[in-house]
């Protein structure tokens, strides 16, 4: 959990193209830490044997998300949701493949999915009951977002009490996601199963972002 808290912390201080390399250098930290921890691959969702069945679970969810979103997207009361002015209306080509294919899968996604539903998750089962360790994790990836959602208060100009309420509400909504991504890692036995989905929701609601303000 130190680990993460220093990754935490030094957001705001990190220039974007160290973002990509310092996620995954923390994830190989978190991984032998892990391990050294007694966790074995199958503890981690790593086992290559779930592969098939962490896909399978994985794309069903991601399926039903994107779909969701896509749906929200084409109606305008809804539509305003993924105005976001981190993403730039005119952002190039390249920089939308630099964010869908590299950015958001590997720098977020899977890092978060490694540190939150791998190591951690499995660190917390040594010590807690399932249900408590869940808990505790998802507790622990709402938390981890304040950090992010301060960022893009800034960004989009929320302000004062806007700002506290776009906080706490940030931290809720990803708590229950981080619960839901626990629950597909453990029907799914595999990191894959929420790592789809992490990747699917983020990519989507980036260009979805794009589109609106474009």
């Amino acid at each position: 959990m130190a680990l993460l808290a220093v990754r935490n912390l030094t957001e705001a201080a990190l220039p974007d193209p160290a973002y990509v390399p310092t996620n995954i250098a923390f994830g190989g930290a978190l991984v032998a830490l892990g391990r050294r921890s007694a966790a074995s691959w199958a503890d981690l969702g790593l086992d290559r044997r779930q592969v098939r069945r962490g896909i399978a679970v994985g794309g069903v969810a991601a399926s039903l998300a994107v779909a969701g979103m896509l749906a929200a997207a084409a109606l305008p009361p809804t539509q305003g949701v993924f105005d976001d002015e981190r993403v730039p209306a005119h952002a190039s080509g390249w920089e939308r493949l630099y964010q869908t294919a590299l950015r958001i899968p590997v720098g977020t996604a899977a890092f978060e999915e490694l540190a939150f539903r791998g190591v951690l998750l499995a660190m917390l089962r040594q010590r807690l009951s399932l249900r408590a360790a869940v808990a505790v994790d998802s507790a622990l990836f709402g938390l981890w977002h304040i950090v992010p959602t301060l960022a893009a208060a800034r960004a989009n100009g929320v302000v004062g009490m806007g700002r506290v309420g776009l906080v706490i509400g940030s931290v809720l909504a990803t708590a229950v996601g981080g619960a839901l991504f626990c629950v597909l890692r453990l029907r799914g036995r595999h990191l894959l199963a929420p790592a789809i989905l992490h990747v699917a929701f983020n990519d989507t609601g980036y260009l979805l972002a794009w589109w609106v303000r474009h």
